[in-house]
């Protein structure tokens, strides 16, 4: 019962926390309800729909194309339909499900001699994408370094996406895409150290991609063109809004707006999307625009929209009401 009563309770912050920093948008004025609703027409849903299916499309593809690599036996529209219903679970279970964690789940029960291996794509799907956000970010300081380097706030952020992106290419060089690096770990494992046999096998499903190098190369290419799109529909929304700003600006608030919006502290990101994406379009231009949480806001209302359609397809799952209690647990 104290589980029950502790997972609710967390659920309930988030939603709170959510609703709080609405709220407190709202209260300051950044995000105006009054010009969201001067640029709302049906022009607007259809492009926003059009753009963001697209994006979503894509994210999907890369997923597969994973997938694929590693010789799953599955199709693309078998998995677009657990996409969106974990794009349902990321809105409806914050507390104790997220969406990532549902497709793992469908995956493995299909596939249950290769879990680890279901897993990993999942993981190295996210980190790519992640990966991918972090360049365009980068390159929206490359791009505007003269007008920008004296700001200290973007320059510390830019050193410490830097420090990451390196860190992460120095894994995918030097520790998931090498065998010498493998036997040196099967080395260490006589050691018994506590963990290292969990490590050795997230290794293992990491480095089997060593033979899929091109399919690695094609997945950061399916998320830089889903980034791109995404620079685009808020690009459109600061037209319909009248905010004109440097593409390169788009880049970088764009990307780390989402990076942030990903932490898993409430559902689907609301709330802390809103407050991340101001933050990071008032930082790079210096303006309190509008476009960010309206953008955001906007993306969340179709996201939320299209979950709905993977919630009837959960719903339609033979073992839907059994699975919803082996999810929670």
């Amino acid at each position: 019962m104290s589980e029950k009563i502790k997972k609710y309770s967390l659920q309930l912050f988030k939603l709170l926390f959510a609703g709080g920093l609405l709220y407190w948008m709202l209260l300051k004025g950044n995000l105006d309800i009054q010009s969201f609703r001067s640029i709302l027409n049906i022009e607007l849903v259809v492009v926003c729909y059009l753009l963001l299916i697209f994006m979503l499309s894509i994210n999907h593809l890369r997923w597969w194309w994973l997938l694929k690599a590693r010789q799953f036996d599955v199709t693309y529209l078998n998995t677009l339909a657990l996409t969106f219903i974990g794009l349902f679970f990321n809105f409806v279970m914050p507390g104790s499900v997220g969406g990532d964690v549902v497709k793992g789940y469908y995956l493995c029960k299909d596939h249950p001699e290769r879990k680890m291996d279901a897993a990993l794509t999942i993981l190295m799907d996210r980190v790519i994408g992640i990966f991918a956000m972090m360049s365009l970010a980068l390159l929206g300081v490359l791009l505007s370094w003269e007008k920008i380097h004296n700001n200290l706030i973007i320059m510390n952020l830019f050193w410490l996406i830097l420090s990451i992106f390196t860190g992460v290419l120095f894994i995918f060089v030097f520790f998931l895409l090498q065998n010498d690096q493998a036997r040196w770990l099967m080395k260490i494992s006589k050691l018994k150290i506590w963990g290292i046999g969990f490590l050795l096998k997230v290794l293992g499903a990491f480095q089997a991609y060593r033979h899929h190098t091109q399919s690695l190369l094609a997945a950061f290419l399916f998320s830089l063109v889903s980034q791109m799109i995404a620079v685009v529909f808020f690009v459109y929304v600061g037209q319909q809004l009248g905010e004109t700003l440097a593409f390169e600006a788009y880049l970088f608030a764009v990307a780390l707006g989402f990076i942030s919006s990903s932490i898993p502290i409430s559902p689907g990101g609301i709330g802390v999307g809103q407050v991340a994406f101001f933050f990071f379009f008032k930082t790079y231009t210096g303006q309190d625009l509008q476009v960010g949480s309206i953008g955001i806001t906007i993306q969340q209302a179709v996201m939320f929209s299209l979950g709905l359609l993977g919630g009837l397809l959960y719903l339609r799952t033979s073992k839907s009401q059994s699975n919803v209690k082996e999810l929670r647990v």
